[in-house]
């Protein structure tokens, strides 16, 4: 159910036990970086192609973009390869900048023969490197009008890739769409999203599996402040593809959301450690340098991410400590300091103190895990929208009660609007 975003620490991966799988991501690791994957032992490997990233600007995103030049379906193979005698990979890097600054594109192709040469690569890639499932690689939908059509062109030619090669691992269709495209008339009936959908499902699925989903946000806010549309999106697209009989529908860059859409029919939901592979926007990429990293603790009860001193010294102060769950190996020392009295000051691992945050983050995915493999477990979509529904609604409760103790301004971390996702979930659940 749960799959972890592989960015450059590659450690995570290994952290947890019955972890479903991983999403390698090219925007994060260099080509050469794959010969780690033979190391690592899933029930899914999946790698994104990232097509939808063509469209970066390489000026703004130099070191995104050349990490995603390293792969041929970016390069078309003229880009510099690693493996001279006595070369260090960051000399490499280096010709692979140079090399980008000169030839990046910034677009996908629109003739035939140079679109197939892209999914060709990116399908091949995919087959010989030890991935379980094959992501069909497509670009980002900017705009309604005739993009259901390129979309469609796309996966005809991926589709026959497939059936010519006679590749093994079953594949998912990517839709990859960006939140500018979203407004409320696509999600009518036999509307826009309903129109992809259907693109895909009217073809072959004997080697189509599922779909493989994630929507582009327009600022790279913090995952809680995702914009209610781009959820409703990944709602509505779940739903659809399940209605469609998709065996395999994964959600990716939803974040703690994904969680929802798994009431709604999704297998499997990706998020990762770090804000940047924890939601999608092309404005995440740019070079420039990110905010002050803090340590949170997230508490899937209230659906929080909290300060580890500035917020839980609070909650303990006003006795609400009993309200936030999640005890892991990670947070178990927190949350046993704070139960005695004591403060995340004490503890080093978790000292709110600037990129500490190596705790937080591995108790916030290994609790994600495990709420993957809980959901995972209830039997009947029925029941799993009654728990999701559930937890939502607990979760507005204990929202409100802090807030009520501490104040609107009470709390420096950051708290989903769970109401929101309530609200969205009802409505989605009801048409």
């Amino acid at each position: 159910m749960f799959l972890l975003n592989v960015g450059y620490k590659w450690n995570f991966a290994r952290e947890f036990d019955n972890c479903h799988g991983i999403v390698i991501l090219p925007s994060y690791n260099h080509s050469e970086r794959l010969k780690n994957a033979g190391n690592v032992d899933f029930q899914r490997v999946l790698l994104d192609p990232q097509v939808y990233l063509a469209q970066l600007d390489e000026a703004e995103c130099t070191k995104t973009c050349a990490k995603l030049s390293s792969y041929k379906w970016f390069n078309n193979g003229d880009a510099p390869t690693f493996g001279e005698e006595g070369q260090k990979i960051s000399d490499w890097i280096k010709l692979l900048e140079d090399y980008t600054e000169e030839n990046w594109v910034g677009s996908v192709p629109e003739e035939d023969d140079e679109i197939i040469n892209l999914c060709n690569e990116a399908i091949q890639f995919q087959a010989r490197n030890g991935c379980t499932h094959i992501i069909l690689p497509m670009p980002l939908i900017t705009e309604r009008e005739d993009e259901a059509e390129i979309q469609a062109n796309w996966l005809d030619i991926c589709l026959k890739i497939l059936d010519e090669d006679d590749i093994a691992q079953p594949a998912l269709a990517t839709i990859a769409i960006d939140e500018a495209v979203l407004n409320e008339t696509v999600f009518d009936s036999a509307g826009f999203l309903d129109t992809i959908i259907d693109q895909i499902a009217s073809r072959s699925t004997e080697q189509t599996d599922g779909v493989y989903i994630v929507v582009s946000q327009t600022h790279a806010n913090h995952p809680f402040k995702t914009n209610e549309i781009v959820n409703k999106a990944y709602l509505y697209l779940t739903r659809a593809a399940n209605e469609s009989g998709f065996n395999n529908i994964i959600i990716n860059f939803a974040d703690v959301f994904g969680s929802v859409c798994a009431a709604s029919g999704a297998n499997s939901f990706a998020t990762g450690q770090s804000q940047s592979i924890r939601r999608l926007s092309h404005e995440g990429f740019l070079d420039r340098g990110g905010g002050i990293a803090l340590p949170h603790l997230y508490t899937h009860n209230v659906i929080a991410e909290l300060r580890s001193e500035t917020d839980l010294n609070e909650i303990q102060s006003h006795g609400m400590l009993e309200i936030l769950d999640g005890r892991t190996p990670y947070s178990d020392v927190l949350l046993s300091k704070l139960v005695s009295g004591g403060s995340a000051s004490e503890i080093g691992s978790w000292a709110e103190s600037q990129n500490n945050c190596t705790a937080a983050n591995k108790h916030f995915l290994y609790t994600i895990n495990s709420v993957g493999k809980l959901i995972n477990k209830l039997e009947g979509e029925e029941v799993q929208q009654r728990f999701i529904k559930k937890w939502l609604i607990n979760a507005l409760a204990y929202q409100l009660l802090i807030m009520n103790k501490v104040g609107d301004d009470g709390i420096a971390g950051n708290i989903a609007p769970s109401a929101e996702w309530l609200d969205t979930f009802n409505k989605t659940m009801s048409q």
